[in-house]
């Protein structure tokens, strides 16, 4: 038979050696990889909190939101990038670079809104504007009334707006037609009153 060798006393404490090792390393690695997931969970908290404040600060400041979601990410990833050095392990910059696509998705796609909605009131306003524009031009030279409504007209038809927005220039492009008449009446009294008597001017102008 073959004989049967048992462990002495200092194969068991060399036993009982490996497993305590092996038992402090798992803390260890326990302890490292709590707190990498803290650290990360804590940075993009931070984080999370910095781009709030700087999406209110943008939309109220009168800043160009064109292009604000790269310029975001571009930030972002520039924090991010700080923020790795600062890491307390390899673990702490595994968790951030986990949680990091979503947390600029979520960003970006807040930008996104806010610049749809920054278009929206810019072009608003830039029509408003030219409006504006050609109600003057409409009063000073009422002979230009014609191709100026036209134009107008055309250009607020044409805009792909929020349906309560869109009435209100169109109701804006119709004080053209007023500008014209105060106009005229101002040159040429006589003929205003005739024309505005035969109600040459009566679609183009909110009833009285």
């Amino acid at each position: 038979p073959t004989p049967q060798v048992r462990p002495g006393p200092l194969g068991d404490l060399l036993k009982e050696a490996g497993r305590a090792v092996g038992g402090v390393e798992d803390a260890y690695v326990r302890k490292e990889d709590d707190d990498g997931r803290v650290w990360a969970a804590k940075t993009q908290t931070e984080l999370r909190a910095k781009y709030n404040q700087r999406m209110i600060e943008a939309q109220n400041s009168g800043e160009d939101l064109n292009g604000l979601p790269d310029r975001l990410k571009a930030e972002i990833e520039g924090d991010l990038q700080k923020a790795r050095k600062s890491a307390p392990g390899l673990r702490g910059t595994h968790y951030l670079d986990l949680a990091s696509p979503d947390f600029i998705a979520d960003v970006q796609g807040a930008a996104k809104g806010a610049e749809a909605r920054y278009r929206v009131t810019k072009r608003v306003g830039d029509t408003e504007g030219i409006i504006d524009a050609n109600r003057a031009q409409a009063f000073t030279n009422p002979a230009m009334f014609a191709r100026l409504h036209t134009e107008t007209k055309a250009l607020v038809d044409g805009l792909d707006l929020p349906l309560e927005m869109k009435t209100r220039l169109q109701q804006q492009v119709r004080g053209i037609g007023s500008s014209a008449v105060q106009g005229m009446i101002e040159s040429d009294p006589y003929g205003a009153a005739t024309q505005l008597k035969a109600g040459a001017w009566n679609k183009y102008l909110d009833p009285a």
